[in-house]
C-alpha cells in the first residue's frame, strides 16, 4: 500500500538525542566478526497462518526464512519453494559481483544530474545525488515528484523509493515518517541490504530503543543472510551499539 506523501510536512521534529550522537548514530564504529547474542522473540514463524514468536527452525538452503516446527516447514515448502531458489540464484549472482565503489556511483549521479534527465531512472539517481551531498530537502523533492508513478514500476523501483524518503525523513528529523515510510520499504523486501537502517535510527532518536533494537535483530536475521558478509558486520555492529 503506498502511503500519501502529500500530507506529510518536511519540519525538523525534536530530536531526543544530541547531534554528536546522532552524527555517530550513522556510523558503523568497531565492526567485526564478534557474535552477538540474537533474540528471536521479535520475528515470527514464516509459516502462513501461523503467528508464533521465536521461531528457533532456519531454512537450511537458503537461510531466508525462520519455522517454529517441522510441521510448518513442511506445510510451507509449496508456497517457499520459489523463494527459496532465488535465495541459491542471489548467492551465486553476488559470488560473482563486484562492488561498485562510491566513486563510480556519485558519478552516474552526477552525470543525471548535468544531463536534467527526466525520466524514472535519471530522476533516481539525481535523488542519490542530493542525497551524496546530504541536501536531504533536494532528495525528498525529487522522490515526491515521481511518486505517484510509482504503482506503475517494478517492485526494486518501489523499495528504493521508499528506502531513499525514509532516509531523506530521518536525516530531516521528521522520525515519525522515517519509521512509516521504512516499515513500507520492510514490508516489499526485508532481505535487502541496508532496509532496517534508518527505521532502527528513527527509532532510537525517540527513545525507543526497544523497538529499534528489534528491527536491527530483524536486520541481522534477514538482511542478505549469506551474501553479504559486509552487510551483516555492519548490522550487528549497529545492533550491538544500540
Amino acid at each position: 500500500k503506498l502511503v500519501n506523501l502529500s500530507s506529510m510536512a518536511t519540519g525538523r521534529e525534536q530530536s531526543r538525542i544530541s547531534p554528536a550522537s546522532k552524527q555517530n548514530d550513522d556510523e558503523h564504529r568497531g565492526a567485526n566478526d564478534e557474535d552477538i547474542e540474537i533474540d528471536r522473540s521479535c520475528i515470527q514463524c514464516d509459516a502462513d497462518g501461523c503467528m508464533k514468536s521465536s521461531p528457533s527452525i532456519l531454512c537450511n538452503k537458503c537461510k531466508m526464512v525462520y519455522y517454529c516446527s517441522q510441521t510448518c516447514q513442511s506445510l510451507h515448502y509449496s508456497t517457499h519453494m520459489d523463494e527459496c531458489r532465488l535465495g541459491a540464484s542471489m548467492r551465486q549472482r553476488a559470488a560473482s559481483s563486484q562492488e561498485i565503489p562510491k566513486e563510480v556511483e556519485y558519478g552516474r549521479a552526477m552525470a543525471a544530474m548535468v544531463a536534467g534527465r527526466r525520466d524514472f531512472g535519471g530522476q533516481l539517481l539525481q535523488a542519490e545525488y542530493w542525497q551524496f551531498e546530504e541536501n536531504w530537502e533536494g532528495a525528498f523533492e525529487v522522490y515526491k515528484s515521481i511518486f505517484d508513478q510509482l504503482p506503475d514500476r517494478s517492485p526494486p523501483e518501489q523499495r528504493q523509493v521508499y528506502m531513499g524518503i525514509s532516509r531523506c525523513f530521518y536525516e530531516m528529523g521528521r522520525y515519525d515518517v522515517a519509521i512509516e515510510i521504512g516499515k513500507g520499504a520492510i514490508a516489499m523486501n526485508r532481505h535487502f541490504p541496508g532496509v532496517h537502517k534508518y527505521v532502527a535510527l528513527a527509532q532510537k532518536a525517540q527513545g525507543d530503543y526497544s523497538g529499534a533494537k528489534a528491527t536491527m535483530t530483524q536486520a541481522v536475521l534477514y538482511e542478505t543472510p549469506t551474501w553479504d558478509d559486509n552487510n551483516i558486520k555492519a548490522n550487528k555492529a549497529l545492533l550491538r551499539e544500540i
